[in-house]
């Protein structure tokens, strides 16, 4: 039984500090976990190249804005408050937003001047408060702080900012200023995934949530409809007590499918979690239990499927479909929890052992886009590395979610990249199909973003769109929104539209086309 490691220092006092800066190469790449130096509304950007006359619509991303609350640092970049970020492009001219999601929590602490909770990696500071938290968690409630940081939903022309273990919150389109938290019409129980799905061919969305109930976990599956009301449309109790955790599904037209990690909250950490010690450290990730496998009928979904398979965490899911009797499943994979653990602490600064584990002494299988093959019938399940390169965030063409699909879009930073950084430096195009792939090396100390697809205008080939990525220049201490022609990606960008300021480390976006 091994429980993740966290640090909760701020980097001075890191033990890690001496290694972090013998780290030369890539220093830039420190930028990209400082505060958000100005909050603005959609205003003129620079436009740099040709911008392509058939993109118009809105890129919403969400991601960090804040890493300290009142001088005391986050103990995990997952912890930082949420900064939504809008990219504007109509009629051949560009323009850019930033705000702060301005929840309770960031609300209640600015008026204390303090900071007043914990988090996945944050330990709440003081005995009065712990003793504060502990009273509030007899009266049932547990003081969290939604800190709307991990993704975006535009969902019947609303706007909302996600973190996997709350609410969402809704946010004006136009202005993104923050409206506050939603129980889409008392249909969200409790917490709501970072990651919802849409599945083209239903023309519906799919999302779940993650809601602790006494010694029990439950995972509560939510339809989201083109029209018409969110439904709770299921709820299946997890095998791991009292907590699981989940972090991302997939959808087909016919399934929904769950890769459940053996890591979990146990019992005996439950008086320290209450009383404020930050959540990962006190979970538990147990190899011997294995994955379970939850697979939903989305038609029927009672008749939900479950069994074990081998101990991995999945990341994040490319997409899913069916093939037969086989349901596909591509995803990033991690047999452990390695990566999150060392990217938790990415604006402490990294230590040797995480460039060791990612570049030298790498384990098998760390960080690759792995295919499983799923037999419903017998829950047989296999699994191939479809792309070996330590790689994350695959994107689609999203007209084909819950269909095949041929190619998919990564960022990634291979071992043998001539820029060694903690993040990643590339985006890759991988054909599915063939095994064939093109790559776009960014220059020195360009740091890209979640690489998101969007079609042009009459496309009639899979892959006839555009790459937009966020780029972090470190050079420059500022960011651009990069446009990719998807079909040549390593001619580098066609436009690039450049922001004032730097944009702090995002997640995941969403883009908005026109009406």
């Amino acid at each position: 039984m091994n429980s993740i490691t966290h640090h909760n220092q701020t980097l001075e006092q890191s033990e890690e500090f001496e290694s972090a800066k013998k780290v030369p190469s890539h220093k830039h790449w420190r930028g990209l976990t400082q505060d958000i130096d100005r909050e603005h509304s959609f205003e003129p950007l620079t436009i740099e190249g040709k911008l392509p006359n058939d993109i118009n619509g809105t890129l919403y991303q969400n991601g960090t804005g804040l890493f300290a609350s009142h001088d005391t640092k986050y103990g995990h970049i997952f912890d930082a408050d949420g900064l939504v970020r809008g990219i504007r492009i109509q009629n051949g001219k560009a323009y850019g937003a930033a705000k702060l999601v301005q929840s309770e929590g960031l609300q209640a602490e600015n008026n204390a001047g303090r900071m007043l909770f914990s988090g996945i990696g944050t330990d709440l500071q003081g005995w009065r408060a712990k003793l504060r938290r502990l009273n509030l968690v007899r009266q049932r409630k547990v003081p969290l702080k939604n800190t709307a940081n991990t993704s975006v939903l535009m969902w019947q022309e609303r706007l909302f900012a996600l973190m996997e273990a709350s609410l969402p919150t809704e946010l004006d389109p136009n202005t993104l200023d923050t409206i506050g938290e939603s129980t889409l019409n008392n249909a969200v129980l409790g917490a709501f995934s970072a990651h919802p799905h849409w599945v083209s061919e239903r023309a519906c969305g799919y999302s779940f949530g993650i809601n602790p109930s006494g010694q029990n976990t439950f995972l509560d599956i939510y339809e989201l409809p083109k029209t018409g009301q969110c439904k709770n449309i299921a709820r299946a109790k997890l095998s791991w007590r009292p907590f699981g955790y989940v972090h991302d599904f997939i959808a087909t037209p016919k399934h929904l499918i769950f890769f459940i990690p053996p890591m979990h909250l146990p019992t005996k950490n439950l008086l320290k979690f209450m009383t404020g010690s930050a959540l990962y450290p006190l979970m538990d990730w147990k190899a011997e239990l294995g994955t379970e496998v939850i697979i939903v009928p989305i038609d029927h979904p009672e008749k939900v499927t479950r069994f074990i398979t081998e101990p991995f965490f999945p990341i994040h899911f490319a997409n899913a479909y069916e093939q037969g009797d086989e349901i596909i499943v591509d995803y990033t994979h991690s047999p452990d929890t390695f990566l999150y653990d060392q990217l938790g602490s990415l604006h402490l600064g990294f230590s040797d052992k995480y460039y060791r584990g990612k570049f030298e002494n790498r384990k098998k299988d760390t960080g690759v886009l792995r295919r499983a093959r799923i037999d419903i019938n017998s829950t047989a399940i296999d699994f191939d590395v479809v792309w070996p390169e330590y790689c994350e965030f695959p994107k689609i063409n999203p007209s084909l979610q819950g269909s095949k699909n041929t190619f998919v879009y990564m960022v990634q930073s291979p071992s043998d990249a001539p820029i060694r950084a903690p993040i990643f430096t590339q985006i890759v195009k991988l054909n599915l199909e063939t095994g064939q792939s093109s790559t776009l090396q960014l220059d020195d100390e360009q740091i890209p973003s979640e690489a998101l697809f969007i079609r042009k205008q009459n496309a009639k080939e899979e892959d006839a769109g555009y790459l937009l990525s966020m780029v972090y220049d470190g050079h420059q201490h500022k960011s651009y929104l990069a446009i990719i022609d998807a079909q040549d990606i390593e001619a580098g960008p066609v436009a690039k539209l450049h922001l004032d300021q730097a944009l702090p480390l995002s997640f995941h976006g969403m883009w908005c086309p026109s009406k």
